[in-house]
């Protein structure tokens, strides 16, 4: 029985592997390509497997474009996990949250660019359900935060859902276009735009 078992181990983390490896080339080659250009054939060349061992893993350039995309957005949710599992006052969970989504930004900037572009276009558009639902789990994150400063009566009594979607939409819209505009997001100083998003969420735009 053990020596079965020890070879399906084997075999399992050898799929893995193979499949984290055809993941990450397929980023690569979206980032460079973009979604309509980019070839199954360019994948497997990066991965250095034949392509046949693609269909192995994945059935189409949707799917495998999909795939990323959610990997994407369980990133993003483990940022705010570990970002709010640090502990610290809410403002500084949500300083960390905003320096580490920002940052995220900038490293994957070629390929978010791709991911707004196409996630709105027809081959995307049944996957939605599932990428708004992790959307929901970023928000819904934060909003346990939230929740608990509103109970100790510190901020306004509000959906802590929809205000956490806010705080996410203003790094997201922050960074899209500072990304869309010459230097970049490459020029952008990730603490300083997170202490600034952040300062304006809790305490808005108001002088004192």
């Amino acid at each position: 029985m053990r020596q079965t078992q020890i070879p399906l181990q084997r075999k399992k983390r050898e799929r893995q592997a193979k499949r984290a490896e055809i993941l990450s080339a397929a980023r690569k080659v979206f980032a460079t390509k973009g979604y309509e250009r980019a070839t199954l054939d360019e994948i497997a060349e990066l991965a250095e497997f034949a392509k046949g061992t693609l269909y192995n893993y994945f059935d189409s350039k949707e799917t495998l474009f999909r795939e990323i995309v959610e990997s994407i957005l369980d990133e993003m949710i483990h940022i705010a996990e570990q970002a709010l599992a640090e502990g610290g006052p809410v403002r500084d969970q949500f300083c960390r949250y905003a320096v580490r989504t920002l940052e995220y930004y900038r490293t994957n900037e070629d390929l978010l660019h791709i991911l707004v572009r196409e996630i709105h276009r027809t081959h995307m558009k049944e996957d939605l359900s599932a990428i708004i639902k992790r959307v929901h789990a970023i928000a819904s994150v934060l909003a346990s935060a939230l929740r608990r400063e509103m109970n100790k009566r510190l901020i306004i009594k509000d959906d802590p859902a929809e205000l956490a979607h806010v705080f996410v939409g203003m790094i997201h819209n922050r960074a899209m276009r500072r990304s869309f505009t010459l230097p970049g997001l490459t020029a952008v100083d990730c603490e300083a735009e997170a202490t600034f998003l952040t300062r304006l969420f809790f305490d808005g735009a108001a002088r004192s």
